[in-house]
Protein backbone atom coordinates (compact mmCIF):
# COMPACT_ATOMS: atom_id res chain seq x y z
CA UNK A 1 0.00 0.00 0.00
CA UNK A 2 1.76 3.18 -1.18
CA UNK A 3 1.19 6.39 0.67
CA UNK A 4 3.01 8.87 -1.59
CA UNK A 5 2.05 10.06 -5.04
CA UNK A 6 4.18 13.14 -5.34
CA UNK A 7 7.78 14.07 -6.08
CA UNK A 8 8.72 14.82 -2.45
CA UNK A 9 8.28 13.48 1.09
CA UNK A 10 8.40 9.88 -0.02
CA UNK A 11 9.02 7.07 2.46
CA UNK A 12 12.29 5.22 2.30
CA UNK A 13 12.12 1.54 1.30
CA UNK A 14 11.51 -1.17 3.85
CA UNK A 15 14.33 -3.54 4.66
CA UNK A 16 14.16 -7.01 6.11
CA UNK A 17 16.89 -6.21 8.57
CA UNK A 18 14.79 -3.52 10.23
CA UNK A 19 11.55 -5.51 10.36
CA UNK A 20 12.29 -7.26 13.63
CA UNK A 21 12.91 -3.94 15.34
CA UNK A 22 9.33 -2.84 14.85
CA UNK A 23 7.16 -5.92 14.33
CA UNK A 24 6.66 -8.43 17.13
CA UNK A 25 3.65 -10.76 16.80
CA UNK A 26 3.87 -11.75 20.46
CA UNK A 27 3.79 -8.20 21.74
CA UNK A 28 0.62 -7.59 23.78
CA UNK A 29 0.56 -3.85 24.33
CA UNK A 30 -2.73 -2.26 25.35
CA UNK A 31 -4.54 -0.10 22.81
CA UNK A 32 -3.71 3.58 22.93
CA UNK A 33 -0.03 2.96 23.78
CA UNK A 34 2.27 5.95 23.23
CA UNK A 35 3.95 6.25 19.83
CA UNK A 36 7.16 4.30 19.31
CA UNK A 37 10.13 5.68 17.41
CA UNK A 38 13.05 3.65 16.11
CA UNK A 39 16.26 4.07 18.04
CA UNK A 40 19.62 4.50 16.43
CA UNK A 41 18.74 3.94 12.82
CA UNK A 42 16.33 4.71 10.01
CA UNK A 43 14.90 8.04 9.23
CA UNK A 44 16.74 10.74 7.33
CA UNK A 45 20.27 11.90 8.20
CA UNK A 46 20.27 14.46 10.98
CA UNK A 47 23.51 16.14 10.09
CA UNK A 48 22.73 19.59 8.82
CA UNK A 49 19.03 18.90 8.28
CA UNK A 50 17.75 21.38 10.82
CA UNK A 51 14.26 22.01 9.56
CA UNK A 52 13.26 24.11 6.57
CA UNK A 53 13.79 27.86 6.08
CA UNK A 54 11.03 30.24 5.06
CA UNK A 55 10.82 30.74 1.31
CA UNK A 56 11.42 33.87 -0.64
CA UNK A 57 11.49 36.42 2.18
CA UNK A 58 10.90 39.84 0.77
CA UNK A 59 10.09 38.55 -2.72
CA UNK A 60 6.82 39.30 -4.55
CA UNK A 61 4.14 36.66 -4.71
CA UNK A 62 3.41 34.16 -2.00
CA UNK A 63 5.98 34.07 0.76
CA UNK A 64 5.96 30.28 1.00
CA UNK A 65 5.26 29.04 -2.50
CA UNK A 66 4.17 25.52 -3.26
CA UNK A 67 6.23 25.43 -6.45
CA UNK A 68 9.93 24.78 -6.70
CA UNK A 69 11.48 27.82 -8.46
CA UNK A 70 14.45 25.80 -9.66
CA UNK A 71 12.34 23.07 -11.21
CA UNK A 72 11.47 24.83 -14.45
CA UNK A 73 12.05 22.01 -16.93
CA UNK A 74 9.47 19.65 -15.54
CA UNK A 75 6.65 21.43 -17.27
CA UNK A 76 5.04 22.34 -14.00
CA UNK A 77 2.46 25.01 -13.48
CA UNK A 78 2.55 27.98 -13.82
CA UNK A 79 3.79 28.50 -17.36
CA UNK A 80 6.66 30.84 -18.02
CA UNK A 81 6.86 34.23 -19.73
CA UNK A 82 3.41 35.33 -18.62
CA UNK A 83 2.58 38.95 -18.38
CA UNK A 84 2.96 40.33 -14.90
CA UNK A 85 5.90 38.11 -13.95
CA UNK A 86 6.25 34.51 -12.95
CA UNK A 87 4.10 32.96 -10.28
CA UNK A 88 5.68 32.63 -7.80
CA UNK A 89 8.72 34.75 -8.83
CA UNK A 90 12.21 33.31 -9.09
CA UNK A 91 14.17 33.31 -5.87
CA UNK A 92 17.43 35.20 -5.78
CA UNK A 93 19.39 32.35 -4.26
CA UNK A 94 18.74 28.65 -4.22
CA UNK A 95 19.53 28.58 -0.51
CA UNK A 96 16.52 30.81 0.06
CA UNK A 97 14.28 29.02 -2.43
CA UNK A 98 11.35 26.70 -1.92
CA UNK A 99 11.00 23.57 0.03
CA UNK A 100 13.00 21.35 0.34
CA UNK A 101 16.49 22.88 0.75
CA UNK A 102 18.88 21.55 -1.86
CA UNK A 103 22.29 22.17 -0.38
CA UNK A 104 22.13 21.45 3.33
CA UNK A 105 24.10 18.94 5.26
CA UNK A 106 21.80 16.02 4.55
CA UNK A 107 21.86 16.41 0.76
CA UNK A 108 18.63 16.34 -1.21
CA UNK A 109 15.28 15.63 0.43
CA UNK A 110 14.78 12.77 0.79
CA UNK A 111 18.44 11.65 0.72
CA UNK A 112 19.39 9.36 -2.13
CA UNK A 113 19.49 5.74 -1.04
CA UNK A 114 21.89 3.16 -2.45
CA UNK A 115 19.07 0.63 -2.63
CA UNK A 116 17.53 2.29 -5.71
CA UNK A 117 13.86 2.97 -6.32
CA UNK A 118 10.79 2.61 -4.13
CA UNK A 119 10.17 -0.19 -3.36
CA UNK A 120 13.54 -1.90 -4.02
CA UNK A 121 13.42 -4.44 -6.78
CA UNK A 122 15.03 -7.27 -4.82
CA UNK A 123 13.07 -6.74 -1.62
CA UNK A 124 9.52 -7.12 -0.53
CA UNK A 125 8.13 -3.63 -0.97
CA UNK A 126 5.56 -1.96 1.25
CA UNK A 127 3.31 -3.68 1.95
CA UNK A 128 4.81 -7.07 0.99
CA UNK A 129 3.04 -8.79 -1.86
CA UNK A 130 1.08 -11.99 -1.38
CA UNK A 131 3.38 -15.00 -1.60
CA UNK A 132 1.10 -17.95 -1.88
CA UNK A 133 -1.17 -18.68 1.02
CA UNK A 134 -4.29 -19.84 -0.74
CA UNK A 135 -6.24 -16.60 -0.81
CA UNK A 136 -4.70 -14.84 2.17
CA UNK A 137 -4.95 -11.04 2.05
CA UNK A 138 -2.32 -9.16 0.06
CA UNK A 139 0.41 -7.62 2.16
CA UNK A 140 0.37 -10.41 4.74
CA UNK A 141 3.76 -11.54 6.11
CA UNK A 142 4.98 -14.81 4.58
CA UNK A 143 5.07 -16.68 7.91
CA UNK A 144 1.38 -16.07 8.62
CA UNK A 145 0.45 -16.59 4.98
CA UNK A 146 1.98 -20.06 4.93
CA UNK A 147 0.75 -20.95 8.42
CA UNK A 148 -2.90 -20.00 7.99
CA UNK A 149 -3.13 -21.52 4.51
CA UNK A 150 -2.72 -25.01 6.00
CA UNK A 151 -5.73 -26.82 7.43
CA UNK A 152 -5.40 -27.97 11.04
CA UNK A 153 -7.48 -30.13 13.35
CA UNK A 154 -6.84 -28.19 16.58
CA UNK A 155 -7.39 -24.41 16.68
CA UNK A 156 -4.37 -22.17 17.26
CA UNK A 157 -6.42 -19.24 18.56
CA UNK A 158 -5.48 -18.55 22.20
CA UNK A 159 -8.01 -15.82 22.96
CA UNK A 160 -11.64 -15.81 23.98
CA UNK A 161 -14.02 -18.21 22.19
CA UNK A 162 -17.80 -18.47 21.99
CA UNK A 163 -19.60 -20.35 24.70
CA UNK A 164 -21.07 -23.03 22.43
CA UNK A 165 -20.60 -24.43 18.98
CA UNK A 166 -22.08 -22.13 16.34
CA UNK A 167 -23.90 -22.89 13.15
CA UNK A 168 -22.07 -22.32 9.91
CA UNK A 169 -23.34 -18.81 9.20
CA UNK A 170 -20.86 -17.83 6.46
CA UNK A 171 -20.02 -14.61 8.30
CA UNK A 172 -18.00 -12.00 6.45
CA UNK A 173 -14.38 -11.22 7.25
CA UNK A 174 -13.84 -8.52 9.89
CA UNK A 175 -13.39 -4.99 8.62
CA UNK A 176 -10.50 -2.68 9.34
CA UNK A 177 -11.10 0.03 11.92
CA UNK A 178 -9.53 3.44 12.40
CA UNK A 179 -7.19 3.89 15.36
CA UNK A 180 -7.33 6.68 17.89
CA UNK A 181 -5.06 9.67 17.34
CA UNK A 182 -5.61 11.32 20.73
CA UNK A 183 -2.12 10.36 21.89
CA UNK A 184 -0.30 11.84 18.89
CA UNK A 185 2.28 14.53 19.66
CA UNK A 186 1.57 18.18 18.96
CA UNK A 187 3.23 19.21 15.69
CA UNK A 188 4.26 22.84 15.40
CA UNK A 189 2.15 24.55 12.76
CA UNK A 190 -0.48 21.79 12.75
CA UNK A 191 -2.44 22.56 15.90
CA UNK A 192 -5.52 22.99 13.69
CA UNK A 193 -6.03 20.18 11.18
CA UNK A 194 -8.32 20.24 8.20
CA UNK A 195 -8.20 23.19 5.79
CA UNK A 196 -4.82 24.95 5.83
CA UNK A 197 -5.21 28.63 4.80
CA UNK A 198 -2.61 29.72 2.23
CA UNK A 199 -0.18 32.60 2.79
CA UNK A 200 -1.28 35.95 1.35
CA UNK A 201 -0.46 36.88 -2.22
CA UNK A 202 1.86 39.87 -2.47
CA UNK A 203 2.73 39.84 -6.16
CA UNK A 204 2.38 42.66 -8.66
CA UNK A 205 -1.11 43.93 -9.34
CA UNK A 206 -2.65 42.81 -12.62
CA UNK A 207 -2.69 45.30 -15.48
CA UNK A 208 -5.67 45.94 -17.74
CA UNK A 209 -4.77 44.48 -21.17
CA UNK A 210 -5.72 45.85 -24.56
CA UNK A 211 -8.91 44.25 -25.74
CA UNK A 212 -9.63 43.63 -29.46
CA UNK A 213 -12.82 44.75 -31.21
CA UNK A 214 -15.79 42.39 -31.33
CA UNK A 215 -16.68 40.38 -34.45
CA UNK A 216 -19.92 40.89 -36.36
CA UNK A 217 -22.96 38.65 -35.93
CA UNK A 218 -23.76 36.02 -38.54
CA UNK A 219 -27.41 35.83 -39.66
CA UNK A 220 -29.45 32.70 -40.36
CA UNK A 221 -31.11 32.66 -43.79
CA UNK A 222 -34.42 30.99 -44.77
CA UNK A 223 -32.58 28.21 -46.62
CA UNK A 224 -30.47 27.43 -43.56
CA UNK A 225 -33.50 27.52 -41.26
CA UNK A 226 -35.54 25.19 -43.52
CA UNK A 227 -32.64 22.74 -43.87
CA UNK A 228 -32.02 22.73 -40.09
CA UNK A 229 -35.76 22.24 -39.45
CA UNK A 230 -35.88 19.29 -41.87
CA UNK A 231 -32.85 17.70 -40.22
CA UNK A 232 -34.50 18.09 -36.79
CA UNK A 233 -37.76 16.50 -38.02
CA UNK A 234 -35.81 13.55 -39.51
CA UNK A 235 -34.48 12.75 -36.04
CA UNK A 236 -38.06 12.11 -34.81
CA UNK A 237 -39.60 8.99 -36.32
CA UNK A 238 -43.20 10.11 -35.70
CA UNK A 239 -42.90 13.60 -37.16
CA UNK A 240 -44.20 14.18 -40.64
CA UNK A 241 -41.92 15.98 -43.13
CA UNK A 242 -44.75 17.52 -45.10
CA UNK A 243 -44.87 20.52 -42.78
CA UNK A 244 -41.29 21.51 -43.62
CA UNK A 245 -41.98 21.30 -47.37
CA UNK A 246 -45.25 23.27 -47.28
CA UNK A 247 -44.57 25.88 -44.59
CA UNK A 248 -44.34 29.56 -45.49
CA UNK A 249 -41.93 31.71 -43.47
CA UNK A 250 -43.49 34.85 -42.06
CA UNK A 251 -40.39 36.25 -40.39
CA UNK A 252 -36.91 35.34 -39.13
CA UNK A 253 -35.96 37.52 -36.19
CA UNK A 254 -32.25 37.32 -35.23
CA UNK A 255 -31.39 37.69 -31.56
CA UNK A 256 -27.75 37.12 -30.54
CA UNK A 257 -27.02 35.24 -27.33
CA UNK A 258 -23.85 35.56 -25.29
CA UNK A 259 -22.29 32.79 -23.22
CA UNK A 260 -19.84 34.11 -20.63
CA UNK A 261 -17.58 31.67 -18.73
CA UNK A 262 -15.22 32.44 -15.85
CA UNK A 263 -12.67 29.84 -14.70
CA UNK A 264 -10.69 30.16 -11.45
CA UNK A 265 -7.87 27.68 -10.87
CA UNK A 266 -7.34 27.12 -7.15
CA UNK A 267 -5.20 24.96 -4.90
CA UNK A 268 -6.33 23.84 -1.44
CA UNK A 269 -4.45 21.86 1.20
CA UNK A 270 -5.89 19.83 4.05
CA UNK A 271 -4.21 17.71 6.72
CA UNK A 272 -5.33 14.82 8.89
CA UNK A 273 -3.83 11.99 10.89
CA UNK A 274 -3.84 8.62 9.15
CA UNK A 275 -2.43 5.15 9.73
CA UNK A 276 -1.19 2.35 7.49
CA UNK A 277 0.13 -1.16 8.22
CA UNK A 278 3.80 -1.05 9.16
CA UNK A 279 5.96 -3.88 7.81
CA UNK A 280 9.27 -2.50 9.02
CA UNK A 281 11.69 -0.01 7.56
CA UNK A 282 12.66 3.58 8.13
CA UNK A 283 10.36 5.95 10.00
CA UNK A 284 10.67 9.70 9.47
CA UNK A 285 9.70 10.96 12.93
CA UNK A 286 10.18 14.16 14.94
CA UNK A 287 13.73 13.10 15.85
CA UNK A 288 14.78 14.11 12.33
CA UNK A 289 13.80 17.75 12.76
CA UNK A 290 10.75 20.00 12.79
CA UNK A 291 8.00 19.31 10.28
CA UNK A 292 7.71 21.76 7.35
CA UNK A 293 4.60 23.86 7.05
CA UNK A 294 1.80 22.64 4.82
CA UNK A 295 2.38 25.26 2.12
CA UNK A 296 6.16 24.72 2.07
CA UNK A 297 5.90 21.20 0.67
CA UNK A 298 6.58 20.99 -3.04
CA UNK A 299 3.63 19.93 -5.19
CA UNK A 300 3.38 20.50 -8.94
CA UNK A 301 0.11 20.86 -10.77
CA UNK A 302 -0.51 18.59 -13.80
CA UNK A 303 -1.26 21.68 -15.89
CA UNK A 304 -3.29 24.88 -15.91
CA UNK A 305 -7.00 24.43 -15.21
CA UNK A 306 -6.73 20.63 -14.75
CA UNK A 307 -8.32 18.97 -11.73
CA UNK A 308 -5.98 16.82 -9.68
CA UNK A 309 -5.65 15.38 -6.15
CA UNK A 310 -2.30 14.40 -4.61
CA UNK A 311 -1.50 13.02 -1.16
CA UNK A 312 1.77 13.22 0.77
CA UNK A 313 3.21 12.19 4.10
CA UNK A 314 4.27 15.30 5.98
CA UNK A 315 7.98 14.82 6.77
CA UNK A 316 9.05 14.26 10.39
CA UNK A 317 5.55 13.38 11.68
CA UNK A 318 5.56 9.56 11.54
CA UNK A 319 5.57 7.17 14.49
CA UNK A 320 4.94 3.46 15.05
CA UNK A 321 2.29 2.12 17.42
CA UNK A 322 0.86 -1.28 18.26
CA UNK A 323 -2.24 -2.20 16.30
CA UNK A 324 -5.31 -1.37 18.37
CA UNK A 325 -7.48 -4.13 16.86
CA UNK A 326 -5.24 -7.18 17.38
CA UNK A 327 -3.09 -5.65 20.20
CA UNK A 328 0.03 -6.64 18.30
CA UNK A 329 -0.95 -10.31 17.93
CA UNK A 330 -1.38 -9.96 14.15
CA UNK A 331 -4.50 -12.17 14.30
CA UNK A 332 -8.10 -11.68 15.36
CA UNK A 333 -10.81 -14.17 16.23
CA UNK A 334 -12.55 -15.77 13.29
CA UNK A 335 -16.09 -14.33 12.94
CA UNK A 336 -17.44 -17.57 11.47
CA UNK A 337 -16.48 -20.05 14.22
CA UNK A 338 -15.66 -17.56 17.02
CA UNK A 339 -12.24 -19.05 17.66
CA UNK A 340 -13.22 -22.74 17.91
CA UNK A 341 -11.98 -23.69 14.46
CA UNK A 342 -15.11 -25.84 14.05
CA UNK A 343 -18.72 -25.15 13.15
CA UNK A 344 -21.85 -27.26 13.59
CA UNK A 345 -22.45 -29.59 10.64
CA UNK A 346 -25.25 -28.29 8.46
CA UNK A 347 -26.24 -31.78 7.20
CA UNK A 348 -26.86 -33.45 10.57
CA UNK A 349 -27.28 -30.23 12.62
CA UNK A 350 -24.59 -31.37 15.07
CA UNK A 351 -26.09 -34.83 15.87
CA UNK A 352 -23.53 -36.85 13.91
CA UNK A 353 -26.29 -39.00 12.41
CA UNK A 354 -28.79 -38.50 9.63
CA UNK A 355 -32.14 -40.07 8.79
CA UNK A 356 -31.93 -41.75 5.40
CA UNK A 357 -34.61 -43.70 3.56
CA UNK A 358 -33.96 -47.42 2.92
CA UNK A 359 -35.75 -48.50 -0.22
CA UNK A 360 -35.46 -52.20 0.66
CA UNK A 361 -37.19 -51.90 4.02
CA UNK A 362 -39.27 -48.85 3.09
CA UNK A 363 -38.21 -47.24 6.33
CA UNK A 364 -36.05 -44.30 7.45
CA UNK A 365 -32.91 -45.41 9.26
CA UNK A 366 -30.39 -43.49 11.36
CA UNK A 367 -26.94 -43.53 9.81
CA UNK A 368 -23.65 -41.82 10.49
CA UNK A 369 -23.30 -38.44 8.77
CA UNK A 370 -20.78 -38.69 5.96
CA UNK A 371 -20.21 -34.94 5.90
CA UNK A 372 -18.72 -34.75 9.42
CA UNK A 373 -17.85 -38.47 9.91
CA UNK A 374 -20.24 -38.64 12.86
CA UNK A 375 -18.58 -35.85 14.89
CA UNK A 376 -21.30 -33.26 14.32
CA UNK A 377 -18.61 -30.69 13.55
CA UNK A 378 -16.86 -29.46 10.44
CA UNK A 379 -13.67 -27.53 9.94
CA UNK A 380 -14.33 -23.81 9.54
CA UNK A 381 -13.90 -22.85 5.92
CA UNK A 382 -12.90 -19.27 6.72
CA UNK A 383 -9.97 -19.85 9.08
CA UNK A 384 -9.21 -23.46 7.96
CA UNK A 385 -9.53 -24.62 11.54
CA UNK A 386 -7.15 -22.13 13.14
CA UNK A 387 -9.88 -20.12 14.83
CA UNK A 388 -8.12 -16.91 13.82
CA UNK A 389 -7.82 -14.74 10.72
CA UNK A 390 -5.33 -12.03 9.79
CA UNK A 391 -5.99 -8.66 11.36
CA UNK A 392 -7.59 -6.48 8.67
CA UNK A 393 -6.23 -3.25 10.13
CA UNK A 394 -2.51 -4.03 10.30
CA UNK A 395 -2.54 -6.79 7.64
CA UNK A 396 -1.04 -9.21 10.19
CA UNK A 397 2.00 -7.00 10.84
CA UNK A 398 1.04 -6.11 14.40
CA UNK A 399 2.02 -2.44 14.06
CA UNK A 400 0.71 0.72 12.42
CA UNK A 401 2.58 3.71 11.15
CA UNK A 402 0.79 6.94 12.04
CA UNK A 403 1.60 10.19 10.29
CA UNK A 404 0.12 13.47 9.12
CA UNK A 405 -1.27 13.18 5.62
CA UNK A 406 -1.35 16.24 3.38
CA UNK A 407 -3.98 16.29 0.63
CA UNK A 408 -3.42 18.80 -2.17
CA UNK A 409 -6.42 19.48 -4.42
CA UNK A 410 -6.17 21.43 -7.67
CA UNK A 411 -9.64 22.41 -8.84
CA UNK A 412 -10.95 24.41 -11.77
CA UNK A 413 -14.00 26.37 -10.61
CA UNK A 414 -16.32 27.30 -13.50
CA UNK A 415 -19.06 29.93 -13.55
CA UNK A 416 -21.38 30.27 -16.57
CA UNK A 417 -23.59 33.24 -17.39
CA UNK A 418 -25.99 33.38 -20.36
CA UNK A 419 -27.39 36.60 -21.80
CA UNK A 420 -30.35 35.73 -24.05
CA UNK A 421 -33.70 37.49 -24.59
CA UNK A 422 -35.92 34.84 -26.20
CA UNK A 423 -37.85 31.87 -24.83
CA UNK A 424 -35.01 29.52 -25.72
CA UNK A 425 -33.74 27.67 -22.58
CA UNK A 426 -30.38 28.99 -21.38
CA UNK A 427 -28.84 25.52 -20.99
CA UNK A 428 -29.13 25.02 -24.76
CA UNK A 429 -26.93 28.07 -25.36
CA UNK A 430 -24.08 26.65 -23.26
CA UNK A 431 -24.01 23.44 -25.35
CA UNK A 432 -24.33 25.03 -28.81
CA UNK A 433 -21.40 26.01 -31.01
CA UNK A 434 -20.62 29.69 -31.05
CA UNK A 435 -18.09 32.24 -32.21
CA UNK A 436 -15.35 33.00 -29.67
CA UNK A 437 -15.29 36.77 -29.67
CA UNK A 438 -13.30 37.39 -26.47
CA UNK A 439 -10.77 35.44 -24.38
CA UNK A 440 -8.40 36.58 -21.65
CA UNK A 441 -6.16 34.97 -18.97
CA UNK A 442 -4.25 36.59 -16.11
CA UNK A 443 -2.39 35.85 -12.86
CA UNK A 444 -3.90 35.75 -10.36
CA UNK A 445 -7.18 37.49 -11.36
CA UNK A 446 -8.74 38.96 -14.48
CA UNK A 447 -10.54 42.25 -14.92
CA UNK A 448 -14.29 42.01 -15.54
CA UNK A 449 -15.49 42.56 -19.09
CA UNK A 450 -16.43 46.19 -19.60
CA UNK A 451 -16.12 46.91 -23.34
CA UNK A 452 -19.15 45.02 -24.70
CA UNK A 453 -21.91 47.13 -26.29
CA UNK A 454 -24.45 44.94 -24.51
CA UNK A 455 -24.32 46.08 -20.88
CA UNK A 456 -25.89 42.85 -19.67
CA UNK A 457 -22.70 41.01 -20.67
CA UNK A 458 -20.60 43.47 -18.67
CA UNK A 459 -22.94 43.10 -15.68
CA UNK A 460 -22.80 39.28 -15.85
CA UNK A 461 -18.99 39.36 -15.95
CA UNK A 462 -18.81 41.71 -12.97
CA UNK A 463 -21.23 39.53 -11.02
CA UNK A 464 -19.23 36.33 -11.70
CA UNK A 465 -15.86 37.93 -10.85
CA UNK A 466 -17.22 39.32 -7.55
CA UNK A 467 -18.62 35.92 -6.64
CA UNK A 468 -15.29 34.15 -7.23
CA UNK A 469 -13.36 36.88 -5.44
CA UNK A 470 -14.85 35.93 -2.08
CA UNK A 471 -15.47 32.22 -2.61
CA UNK A 472 -11.96 30.79 -2.15
CA UNK A 473 -10.74 32.16 1.16
CA UNK A 474 -9.29 28.77 2.18
CA UNK A 475 -7.58 28.16 -1.18
CA UNK A 476 -4.79 29.71 -3.19
CA UNK A 477 -6.00 31.34 -6.40
CA UNK A 478 -3.35 30.67 -9.05
CA UNK A 479 -4.93 32.21 -12.14
CA UNK A 480 -8.16 33.02 -13.91
CA UNK A 481 -9.41 33.11 -17.46
CA UNK A 482 -12.71 34.11 -19.01
CA UNK A 483 -14.24 34.16 -22.46
CA UNK A 484 -17.38 35.24 -24.27
CA UNK A 485 -18.96 33.20 -27.07
CA UNK A 486 -21.42 34.72 -29.50
CA UNK A 487 -24.19 32.21 -30.30
CA UNK A 488 -26.55 33.19 -33.15
CA UNK A 489 -30.25 32.68 -32.38
CA UNK A 490 -33.16 33.17 -34.78
CA UNK A 491 -36.85 33.00 -33.96
CA UNK A 492 -38.49 31.61 -37.11
CA UNK A 493 -42.22 32.17 -37.51
CA UNK A 494 -44.12 30.30 -40.22
CA UNK A 495 -47.66 29.50 -41.30
CA UNK A 496 -49.02 26.03 -42.09
CA UNK A 497 -52.63 25.37 -43.13
CA UNK A 498 -53.69 28.78 -41.92
CA UNK A 499 -52.14 28.45 -38.46
CA UNK A 500 -49.13 30.33 -37.20
CA UNK A 501 -46.24 28.45 -35.55
CA UNK A 502 -42.62 29.06 -34.62
CA UNK A 503 -39.32 27.33 -33.92
CA UNK A 504 -35.86 28.48 -32.88
CA UNK A 505 -32.71 27.90 -34.91
CA UNK A 506 -29.55 28.55 -32.91
CA UNK A 507 -25.80 27.95 -32.87
CA UNK A 508 -23.17 27.82 -35.57
CA UNK A 509 -24.15 24.16 -35.99
CA UNK A 510 -27.78 25.22 -36.69
CA UNK A 511 -29.67 23.34 -33.99
CA UNK A 512 -33.46 23.52 -33.66
CA UNK A 513 -35.76 23.78 -30.67
CA UNK A 514 -39.51 23.54 -31.24
CA UNK A 515 -42.34 23.28 -28.71
CA UNK A 516 -45.43 22.77 -30.90
CA UNK A 517 -44.75 20.89 -34.11
CA UNK A 518 -48.07 20.64 -36.01
CA UNK A 519 -47.50 17.09 -37.32
CA UNK A 520 -46.09 15.30 -34.30
CA UNK A 521 -47.76 11.96 -35.14
CA UNK A 522 -47.58 10.51 -38.65
CA UNK A 523 -50.11 8.20 -40.34
CA UNK A 524 -48.14 5.05 -39.49
CA UNK A 525 -48.54 5.41 -35.70
CA UNK A 526 -51.47 4.02 -33.76
CA UNK A 527 -52.29 4.06 -30.04
CA UNK A 528 -52.99 0.61 -28.68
Amino acid sequence: MGVYRGPVTRSLPCTTANMDNYTNPNHQAPPGAPPQYPQGGGGYPQGGQGGYPQQGAGQPGYQTGGYNPADQQQGGYPSQNQGGGQYPPQQQQQQQGGYPPQSQGGGQYPPQQPQGGYPPQQQQGYPPQNQGGGGMPAGMPPNYSQKLSQEVDAPTWQGEVHGELRDDNEAAMPEASAPSFNDMPQIQGYSHLGDMPPPPYEGPAPVMPDRPPLPSLTKITEEEAREAFLRWVSEHCCYGKGVVKDLVFESIQPSPAFHYRLESYTESRTTKWTAVPFAGGNVDGPMNGPAPQAWQILCNSPGPFQNNVQKFEVPHTASVATCHQCRGACLVRCPRCWGRGRTRCTWCHGDGRRQEYNSQTNRHESRRCNSCNGTGQRRCMTCRGHGAVPCPTCKAHGSLKKYLELTVTFHNNVKDEVVERTDLPDQLITKAQGLLCFQEEAVPTVFPVSHFPDQEVNTASKRACDQHAGAFTASRLHRQRHNVRLVPVAECRYSYKGDSHRFFCYGEDRLVWCEDYPASCCWGCSIL
